[in-house]
């Protein structure tokens, strides 16, 4: 099984200055260790993030798009902004005791490779996984045989 975390912050200003971890343990008590080891920005620019959750049988799941913009915001709102990056995540999971349903596992791994083809023009090697999965080619996407204990009538 696998555990992941996130969180956000936004601010109100742009005056937002964080020189030391001090500086970040004040906004993330317990994630930082409060010392004067300096900082320093990685990036800048604006997010926009938007995403699903929901629950299909007893399979739960999480995709989430974010993009990142360097100009203006309010250029980004009215859409003259290029997106500069982006990323883009699919999870999904059924509650402890209970098993992967097969064909929404075989749903999720389509959809998530068509997102591929879409969106991760930049790698070629993603790119013919892809297409090997979508067009049969069983040897792609996960191997159910590995998470037998996760699958339904195995």
């Amino acid at each position: 099984s696998k555990f992941s975390r996130g969180t956000s912050v936004s601010f109100n200003s742009s005056d937002e200055h964080f020189r030391s971890c001090n500086d970040l343990a004040s906004i993330f008590p317990g994630a930082f260790i409060a010392t004067e080891d300096p900082v320093s920005l990685k990036g800048s620019g604006y997010w926009y993030r938007v995403g699903w959750h929901g629950v299909l049988d007893n399979m739960h799941y999480e995709i989430q798009f974010s993009l990142e913009y360097t100009g203006k915001i309010q250029s980004a709102i009215e859409g003259n902004e290029p997106i500069y990056g982006g990323e883009w995540s699919m999870r999904f999971w059924a509650d402890h005791g209970e098993k992967w349903d097969e064909e929404i596992v075989q749903d999720f791994q389509t959809l998530f490779y068509k997102l591929v083809l879409e969106f991760d023009l930049e790698y070629e090697d993603h790119m013919a996984c892809a297409s090997a999965f979508l067009s049969g080619d069983g040897e792609y996407g996960i191997d159910l045989k590995e998470h037998k204990e996760r699958v339904e009538d195995w």
